[in-house]
């Protein structure tokens, strides 16, 4: 019921970049412009990240993944 937003733990943030940089490395496969960013080691705009996501979810080639719980498992399937 509480959320919190902040910075990644510090012992969390190695594992975080490489999870970040596996997903980018993904999503090259699908975006020329993400593909030069990376490749010029430049930084990525999350709204570019948005975008490749949106733009391959529309298009078939990804999924989304939820993942959740319900109160007193109503709703479970």
């Amino acid at each position: 019921k509480k959320i919190v937003v902040g910075e990644i733990p510090d012992e969390m943030v190695e594992e975080a970049n490489t999870w970040r940089t596996g997903m980018l490395d993904h999503l090259t496969l699908l975006d020329d412009e993400l593909t030069e960013l990376m490749v010029a080691e430049e930084p990525v705009p999350e709204e570019l990240i948005r975008q490749v996501l949106r733009k391959a979810t529309i298009e078939g080639k990804l999924g989304p993944v939820l993942c959740g719980t319900a109160l007193d498992r109503i709703g479970v399937c």
